[in-house]
């Protein structure tokens, strides 16, 4: 099956019947991958996995990719870089239970990924969008030593398109390292300040959010003695 202009539309007469009988069968699992010398190698473990069940794979797809995101209604976000003295990427996004692939276009790849995060907002019709965070040119001012600007890109399945919004203003904090959580709408990071960074989705905002404080667990058995 090719590209689709809806992920969750059938497209091949010929595959329909597969598609349908995936769709029907709920899979649980979590895709594993790892840097090999040709590129990327994937595997999908599932804990209730049987042999007569089939075993997903990003081998449908026309190349190598790296995953750089996913959802809960089991979309990928992947990207390919192409041995080009360029090094311009391509970008998919997929789902591996049908076999369904769309390109989408580049966001303004000058700038290194610092996050990237993607959520399905609905799914017939299927609207998702992708939240790039990157880091903006080297700033000389004082204000750079307190502050930790992050550019903003959100591309949204209806329109096709990227767009930029306003940066993103971090105070003496920065992003980790670890996925996006996804949650009642939200995209969350965990910050190496020990806070969480959420960004709304649909209303294309963010906000800090506080971690519960830590409760000394000897206190709370000597307390409830």
């Amino acid at each position: 099956m090719g590209s689709t202009q809806n992920l969750d539309l059938d497209t091949d007469e010929s595959t329909s019947k597969n598609v349908h009988s995936q769709r029907n069968e709920s899979i649980s699992g979590f895709v594993m991958q790892r840097i090999i010398r040709s590129g990327f190698s994937s595997i999908f473990l599932s804990p209730g996995n049987t042999t007569s069940r089939p075993t997903l794979s990003l081998d449908f797809l026309p190349c190598s990719v790296k995953i750089e995101a996913s959802t809960n209604q089991g979309l990928l976000l992947c990207t390919h870089f192409p041995p080009t003295y360029r090094n311009i990427p391509k970008v998919y996004v997929c789902k591996p239970t049908t076999k369904q692939w769309k390109q989408i276009p580049n966001p303004k790849t000058r700038y290194r990924n610092k996050a990237v995060g993607m959520i399905v907002l609905s799914s017939r019709p299927l609207h998702y969008k992708i939240v790039r965070f990157s880091q903006p040119k080297f700033r000389t001012d004082r204000d750079s030593y307190r502050f930790n600007n992050l550019r903003c890109e959100v591309f949204d399945s209806k329109i096709h398109a990227w767009k930029q919004l306003k940066e993103v203003i971090l105070y003496e904090s920065f992003l980790g390292f670890n996925s996006a959580v996804s949650a009642c709408g939200s995209l969350h990071w965990l910050t190496f300040g020990c806070k969480i960074f959420a960004f709304h989705v649909k209303e294309e905002t963010y906000s800090m959010i506080s971690l519960p404080e830590a409760k000394n667990m000897e206190e709370e058995a000597d307390s409830e003695l």
